[in-house]
Order: C-alpha cells, then structure tokens, then sequence
C-alpha cells in the first residue's frame, strides 16, 4: 500500500497513521494478536463511523477472533468480585461489532472532539463567565 495516493481519500488522520506506520503487521509478527486485531477493529470503526470505506488489506485478519473473549480490565474486576456471569454477558452484548467479532468486548470508544460545551473527554467544559 502506498501512502501518499491510497490513503488521502481516508478522512482521519488516525486511520492514515495506522495504515502508514504498518503497525498492524508489525503486532501480528510478533504474535501479539490482541494488540493487532484491537487496531485492525479500531479502524474498522472508525471507518464505519465517518462512512469510509474497508481497508482491502486487512480483509484476511477480518476472519480472525480470539481463541477466547477479551474484556476490560474494569469489567473483569467487576465480574472477579460479584461472580455475575451476567456482566460478562451484558458488556459482551453491548460490545461494538467491529471488536466483538474479534472477540473483543470494548464499548468505550467515542471522542468528543470539542464542540458543544465539552472537552475532548466529553465532558463539561468549565464555562469562563
């Protein structure tokens, strides 16, 4: 893939770099196989959200997943100290498809990007009257 004319159609500079940077392939050549298919649903995404079209490249990582789920740590704590299996149920439920295909469990991903009365996080931005 070349960096200057295929990815200038890709909206998001976050796309670009990952692209670019071949980090994908450098976590699946180390096996880190969580790390890679993290980043390859991340794009996805990412994709999905701003109406850009698949990256082709990834498209034989695509039928990957986990041998088993991934949850956050903080639902993994939460599930360690009430023994509910039905958290572990409801966060997979609620998981992005682009990771749960994955077997990725992840649902916390939006960005507010400043706008509206909030701060990147999302929150509140302190007013200066």
């Amino acid at each position: 893939m070349m960096c200057d004319g295929d990815v200038v159609s890709y909206k998001s500079e976050f796309i670009k770099q990952i692209l670019c940077s071949k980090e994908v392939e450098a976590l699946y050549d180390r096996h880190w196989y969580a790390e890679c298919l993290y980043l390859v649903a991340m794009v996805d995404y990412l994709c999905r959200k701003n109406d850009i079209p698949l990256y082709g490249g990834f498209n034989k990582l695509r039928s990957c997943k986990l041998d088993k789920v991934l949850y956050p740590s903080s639902v993994t704590m939460l599930y360690s100290l009430s023994k509910d299996p039905s958290i572990l149920e409801q966060y997979y439920n609620a998981s992005i498809p682009e990771f749960k295909r994955f077997n990725i469990v992840e649902n916390e991903i939006e960005w507010n990007n400043g706008e509206n009365g909030q701060d990147k996080q999302g929150r509140k931005k302190a007013s200066s009257d």
